[in-house]
């Protein structure tokens, strides 16, 4: 019994492990492409603060993102919680869609799919994130 879990573990590791890794390095590349810092990436909920902010909504934003993911772990709100921060998670997608010059289906993909459009945005040249939109802050 124990052999098999820790079989299990170390297989769960080298998926995972790959795929972590190939995400912080898709934010890394997108936060460079955005004008931030790399190194703000790898940072776990500061990341959450910095993509709210490249998004240009208001800092709240971050905030409910951030909270969501700290209570989500109670029975009574996991529910809301995890509808709040899907929400929340498409409205920062969809203005960093728009400065990516793309519509809300875009939008759509990022917030159900991040690993796999982050770096689809980060490693392409056709995505180039333009500071000059204007996006709703609210």
């Amino acid at each position: 019994m124990l052999t098999t879990m820790i079989v299990i573990l170390i297989c769960l590791l080298i998926v995972l492990v790959p795929i972590l890794v190939l995400y912080f390095i898709s934010l890394w590349k997108m936060f460079k492409k955005a004008g931030r810092n790399g190194w703000e990436a790898i940072v776990p909920l500061y990341n959450t603060w910095i993509l709210v902010e490249i998004s240009g909504l208001a800092w709240w934003y971050a905030l409910i993102l951030i909270l969501t993911s700290l209570v989500s772990s109670s029975d009574e709100l996991s529910w809301i919680c995890s509808l709040g921060s899907i929400v929340i998670d498409y409205f920062v997608c969809y203005n960093i869609s728009l400065k990516l010059h793309r519509d809300s289906g875009f939008a759509i993909l990022m917030t159900l799919f991040p690993i796999v459009m982050f770096p689809i945005i980060a490693f392409s040249d056709k995505y180039q994130f333009d500071s000059s939109v204007a996006v709703s802050e609210h």
